[in-house]
């Protein structure tokens, strides 16, 4: 009899293990959903994501432009000293929620770079809403863009599919940089690409709406050949 107590016990303990883990597993996604309504009733679309293949592009070219976690964006700017003569572009902005975050701060100017027509409309419309002259959202490849001049912060939520990619886009950063340029990339799968091309990591953040991320915060001052490259 005790034995059949104690089974019973552990069965429901093991019930409500499930129980907790399947909601707090359904929690990201109903909160989403949620999103995703509201804007629409506000004539905004941040969140909703496109496959590739309907902005005619495929999964090795860009990767799905997914809107960052606003828990992420907070944790990651909450001690960043920003001032008025800073500038930040997002590469990948896919429909700028980013950006829109971006604009509480007192950069200079916020910019996106986005490779897909489409998502550049969508970003824009948002952006008009909002009404800040700061805000920008470019049409460009990004292997292909030379104005990162204009822009000390860089924004990367992963937005490339392969590491050969990132490198390209990193070094014509490095190419451009008049000053000391920080980069902060979430989901930062390829960091090791930073680091070969001289970046130095300055800050590792834990993510707080992944358990399996990390955004890292890299810095590299400007060099004597990427100001006669100019």
């Amino acid at each position: 009899m005790e034995v059949k107590i104690k089974l019973q016990v552990v069965k429901n303990l093991s019930q409500r293990m499930i129980f907790e883990f399947r909601s707090r597993a359904k929690m990201p996604w109903l909160k989403r959903r949620l999103r995703i309504t509201l804007e629409r009733i506000t004539g905004h679309d941040f969140s909703s994501t496109i496959p590739q293949n309907k902005l005619g592009f495929s999964s090795s070219e860009i990767n799905l432009g997914s809107p960052s976690d606003q828990r992420t964006l907070k944790e990651i700017f909450n001690n960043m000293n920003i001032t008025c003569s800073d500038r930040i572009l997002d590469i990948g902005c896919a429909k700028g929620f980013a950006i829109n975050y971006f604009l509480r701060f007192p950069f200079a100017k916020v910019a996106g770079l986005e490779i897909s027509e489409r998502l550049v409309s969508i970003c824009e419309n948002n952006l008009n809403r909002k009404g800040d002259p700061r805000a920008e959202v470019i049409l460009a490849d990004a292997t292909q863009f030379d104005g990162y001049g204009d822009y000390n912060y860089f924004y990367l939520y992963n937005p490339f599919p392969s590491r050969e990619i990132l490198e390209q886009v990193v070094l014509k950063i490095v190419l451009h940089a008049a000053d000391e340029i920080t980069i902060i990339y979430n989901n930062a799968l390829n960091s090791d690409v930073l680091t070969d091309i001289g970046f130095l990591l300055q800050k590792k953040i834990k993510d707080p709406a992944s358990i399996e991320k990390d955004v890292l915060i890299f810095s590299k001052k400007p060099t004597v050949a990427s100001h006669s490259d100019l």
